[in-house]
């Protein structure tokens, strides 16, 4: 056979397509990833190793590290980091601005202002997911609602998710733009006459940048109508959520802002509190129903193995429920009250202060204050609760990392006497009695 027909074994040599200039979507926000769990980790050691000496700041500390995480943000778009933050220097990214020179201040304060606004999008989720909670089925979003609100507030509260839906919009909109847009600038790059590019090819990252064609301006428009439409179903949904949401939340913060409002004890105050509740402790016997079929049905198999199979090995990962594990459940028969100190305290310490011993007078008869007011059966009676729980927190917020500490929790009896279980079943029994027809 000739040699020019003999088949080649190589493989043909295909044209590598050529590298933009600008960093794709993906790499832009890897860049941030990394600066936000920067902070997020200076946060966590500043509170890890500096809580005490804060702490009693702590109603400043929160401004003060978002105005820190603004000025890294400031410094790092400026011309003393040639336009690098720490993650765009790992990346291999920089920002610029569309003539060449460096940002002004004009430039540099804007592009950071719209930076915080992703991160508070970041900030915001769980409020978001708690306010939609009342949206959605409650079933699909009941875990988020262990969240504790910012404020009793109505106005702070609706502030808030305000707050927190138009920043989701702008960051959604702001990465599907910038994912499908012709020369991959994100919102704020466009509001702010900037460009992020690969470091070593600024030349050519701001000629492609500026550089403008019909097809740029035809994949510009493809790429807004993705964007205008998914910060759209952001705020429609945060209009939907306001509609049927607000009416709602004051009622729900009642027993809350009362319980701030009755608790005078100096040191302390109320960051959160739990009531009674049918439904929670109709959850509860649900889950300790599927919890005892679960270990049945281990137990069960473990005997078919011969107690080597892997019905074994996961009946020894299933820890019993005790009366300890009990005591602190959430099981809608009890009051918690969790109560944040003003000044750092240890167990023993809290423990041995008087105040200690005078809120266990206090707490009960708050607790059958609010439960009267607030918590009702389908009877309407006060729901039955068997004991109160009390949990100490000390807490440091410090923007994107919160530090919250627990000190102390015990379980207090409800009241001398009978339980407010034997009050509910004897108001049951004499209302029945009341509607007897008298015996003739």
């Amino acid at each position: 056979m000739p040699e020019e027909l003999q088949p080649s074994l190589e493989r043909p040599i295909e044209a590598s397509r050529p590298m933009l200039p600008v960093p794709g979507f993906w790499s832009r926000a890897l860049a941030l990833g990394i600066d936000v769990a920067l902070l997020t980790l200076v946060f966590y050691y500043l509170a890890k190793y500096a809580f005490a000496p804060l702490h009693p700041y702590r109603a400043w500390t929160d401004l003060a590290a978002g105005l820190a995480a603004f000025a890294y943000f400031l410094v790092g778009s400026s011309r003393l980091t040639s336009g690098q933050t720490v993650g765009k220097k790992i990346v291999g990214i920089r920002v610029v601005s569309l003539d060449g020179a460096d940002l002004d201040a004009r430039q540099t304060i804007l592009r950071a202002l719209l930076i915080q606004v992703i991160i508070m999008a970041y900030f915001y989720l769980p409020h978001c997911l708690f306010f939609l909670g009342y949206v959605l089925p409650a079933q699909i979003l009941f875990a988020v609602r262990g969240i504790r609100l910012p404020s009793t507030s109505f106005f702070v509260i609706v502030v808030t998710m305000i707050l927190g839906y138009l920043s989701l919009a702008y960051t959604l909109a702001n990465a599907v733009f910038c994912g499908l847009g012709p020369k991959k600038r994100s919102l704020h790059d466009l509001m702010a006459g900037t460009a992020v590019v690969r470091a070593g090819e600024e030349s050519r990252g701001i000629e492609f940048a500026g550089a403008w064609d019909d097809l740029a301006e035809a994949k510009r428009k493809a790429a807004t109508w993705p964007s205008v439409i998914i910060a759209g179903i952001v705020l429609i949904l945060l209009v939907v959520t306001i509609v049927k949401a607000a009416p709602e939340i004051p009622k729900g913060l009642e027993p809350l802002k009362a319980a701030r409002e009755d608790f005078d004890l100096p040191g302390f105050h109320v960051a959160d509190m739990v009531g009674p509740s049918e439904e929670t402790h109709r959850r509860y016997l649900e889950a300790v129903k599927k919890y005892e079929e679960r270990m049945t049905s281990s137990a069960q198999t473990a005997t078919d193995d011969g107690g080597a199979g892997t019905g074994a090995r996961s009946a020894q990962r299933l820890e019993p429920l005790t009366t300890e594990t009990l005591h602190f459940a959430m099981n809608g028969r009890k009051f918690v009250f969790v109560l944040e100190c003003d000044e750092v305290l240890t167990s023993e310490s809290l423990v041995a202060d008087p105040r200690y011993a005078d809120l266990a007078r206090r707490l009960p008869a708050l607790a059958a204050q609010l439960s009267s007011r607030f918590f009702k059966n389908e009877a309407g009676l006060a729901a039955p609760y068997t004991d109160i729980q009390i949990e100490f927190i000390e807490s440091l917020p410090l923007y994107l990392y919160s530090s919250v500490r627990g000190v102390w929790r015990d379980v207090l009896p409800v009241a001398q006497g009978e339980s407010s279980v034997d009050q509910v079943q004897t108001s049951h029994e004499q209302r029945r009695n009341d509607q007897r027809p008298p015996s003739p």
